[in-house]
């Protein structure tokens, strides 16, 4: 059985280090202070790039449907974007332990760059407008993969350990803000004003995103050396890599059971606020908008969380609230109860984002982790359509209340699963020698 990884697990914190605590907050939080600091920047770079995916993930349906009504090829944006994304997955991890992450992150950015930049000139034509806006979407798909999965790898190679939890919080927080409270409603204005606008203000936050983590300097896993081989090797080491590990496969096989029942859920959530709730349609962006601003809070107590709880803790915590506030949203017909619901499992959604990572980085070998990475992604985005297709036909058959039933389902089995990771294996270890130095 592969070793946990490649340094040494360190006890539990002796006690009195409140001070030292104290320390490494003041130093997490001056990340983005230095100007010569590589996760500020590293943390810059991966802000713009997801902006720039929020504004195409909402602009782009919405510059489709000016060309067609029709539900086939309005739904064939979604699809252009999240094949890709599925397919790619698997390829980009070993693309991120076989090269230079930096070149990786860099490369990625400024070829959408100019891809979008080439499609904003060709549809100012009017012309292949709707050909443009499926070509955007595996642009996005396809490379934000790769560089998601690359800059995720990056983290743990530029970050103290002692200050993975921080630096991933802000991480995934600013991809929460970027791609839903900014990029969306941003993306939509966008499209209206017209696809050349959508297109171009996206090319020229990738093009930024890009130039930025070039001045990275080489992030190259394995001590420097580019590895060639069979992809199909490294793709197999890295899933028996996680099938192996006594913690990274419960975590793994969590994802994708937590993400079926949120699929399930949200797949026909729409027709909870028009029917058993009596809302209007519009309210169903409202609803979104609440689980983002639970997601950003999640982001903001998830360091807190993991220093004063510990990884076991705000494991359990994620998925037993995730089972309880879908039961209180699909049983009760309280839209206060509910959106108060949507709130919390947006923020223990987060919380078990941001402890997950952070397992996967400290357990895995740098070598290993771009591979370990996207077999977690393979995972969570294999249970979407599956989630979906599995709550539509119980609500179809059954009713709506049938979906609570999916969503209490999935999370008894998370919590089966997460209570079988060693409790060694998520004890909190915090390495005194690492307070206050520079990530």
């Amino acid at each position: 059985m592969p070793h946990a990884g490649d340094r040494q697990r360190r006890s539990t914190p002796p006690a009195g280090t409140a001070p030292a605590l104290s320390i490494l907050a003041r130093r997490v939080r001056g990340f983005s202070k230095r100007a010569d600091n590589r996760f500020g920047r590293l943390w810059v770079s991966t802000g713009m790039a997801n902006l720039g995916d929020g504004l195409l993930l909402a602009g782009l349906p919405v510059v489709a449907s000016t060309v067609t009504t029709s539900p086939v090829f309005i739904s064939l944006v979604h699809v252009s974007v999240f094949g890709p994304m599925l397919l790619a997955a698997l390829p980009s991890g070993v693309a991120a332990d076989r090269n230079d992450r930096t070149k990786l992150m860099t490369r990625s950015n400024l070829v959408r760059a100019a891809g979008l930049a080439g499609l904003a000139l060709t549809v100012a034509t009017g012309q292949w407008v709707l050909a443009a806006v499926y070509l955007a979407g595996v642009l996005l798909g396809t490379l934000e993969t790769l560089s998601d999965i690359a800059a995720q790898s990056a983290v743990p190679m530029i970050v103290p350990e002692a200050a993975l939890a921080a630096a991933n919080s802000r991480m995934i927080g600013t991809q929460q803000v970027a791609n839903s409270a900014v990029g969306a409603p941003v993306g939509g204005a966008l499209a209206t004003l017209g696809t050349g606008w959508l297109l171009g203000v996206s090319a020229v936050l990738y093009a930024a995103a890009g130039l930025v983590s070039r001045t990275l300097g080489a992030l190259t896993p394995g001590g420097g050396r580019e590895r060639g081989g069979s992809v199909r090797r490294d793709v197999g080491e890295g899933f028996r890599f996680l099938w192996r590990h006594p913690a990274l496969r419960p975590i793994g096989l969590t994802n994708g059971v937590t993400n079926l029942g949120n699929s399930a859920f949200f797949g026909v959530g729409v027709l909870f606020l028009i029917g058993p709730y009596g809302l209007p349609r519009g309210a169903y962006g409202l609803a979104l908008a609440l689980l983002a601003a639970g997601a950003v809070i999640g982001t903001v107590m998830s360091a807190w969380a993991v220093r004063r709880l510990g990884h076991r803790a705000v494991l359990l915590v994620g998925v037993t609230t995730n089972g309880a506030t879908y039961a209180l949203v699909g049983l009760l017909r309280s839209p206060v109860i509910a959106g108060i619901s949507l709130v919390v499992l947006g923020a223990a959604g987060m919380l078990w984002n941001v402890t997950n990572r952070v397992l996967r980085q400290t357990l895995t070998p740098a070598a290993m982790l771009g591979r370990v990475s996207s077999v977690m992604r393979v995972l969570a985005l294999s249970a979407s359509p599956l989630g979906a297709l599995s709550g539509g036909l119980a609500a179809e058959r059954f009713g709506l209340s049938s979906v609570t039933a999916i969503t209490t389902l999935c999370a008894l089995a998370s919590l089966v699963l997460v209570l079988r990771i060693p409790g060694p294996m998520l004890r909190y270890n915090l390495d005194r020698d690492h307070l206050g130095e520079d990530p």
